[in-house]
């Protein structure tokens, strides 16, 4: 194995293990705001309601990325749902319908919510958390300065939603 097979290894070795924990995190994260929304309300509907609703912007972009791949190449797409609907053990928060194509289509309609849920936290990223600044000290080698400039930054955007609640609103 040459070096660059180590390196290229190990860094997908990194993003494997990144994507497990991001996906065990998610799900707790998703489990404590149900059990924290039934402990209070008494409801197991209105958690997965209130679930869906933090989830609703994901499933919208999720779903309208697949659709808008479909009719960019061509195909045609039926019913958009982006409504949570009982799967068995589990509740299907969207879908959509699209014609059956050849792997090539298919396979960029499939990996269309991938692209796209990544340049919408591109984007977030850059304008949030001034993510070309993070990169320009993490360049330094730095980890501690990276922390301290991620951590300003935060905030900075605390510190800024913070005077937008202050200001006198215009029914007052």
């Amino acid at each position: 194995m040459t070096t660059l097979d180590i390196h290229t290894l190990t860094i997908l070795s990194l993003l494997l293990l990144s994507l497990l924990a991001l996906a065990g995190l998610s799900r707790l994260v998703s489990l404590r705001v149900q059990a924290v929304t039934y402990y209070v309300t008494g409801s197991g509907d209105l958690a997965s309601v209130v679930i869906f609703l933090l989830l609703l912007p994901g499933v919208f972009l999720h779903e309208g990325a697949h659709w808008l791949t479909a009719r960019a190449v061509g195909l045609r797409t039926g019913k958009f749902r982006v409504w949570p609907s009982k799967r068995g053990n589990y509740i299907g928060l969207g879908s959509v319908s699209v014609e059956r194509a050849d792997i090539w289509r298919e396979s960029l309609v499939g990996v269309a919510p991938l692209l796209a849920g990544n340049a919408v936290l591109a984007l977030i990223g850059w304008r949030v958390f001034a993510t070309p600044a993070l990169l320009g000290v993490l360049a330094t080698g730095e980890l501690a300065a990276v922390v301290g400039s991620f951590l300003t930054r935060c905030a900075q955007q605390t510190a800024w939603s913070g005077r937008m609640r202050s200001l006198p609103s215009a029914t007052a």
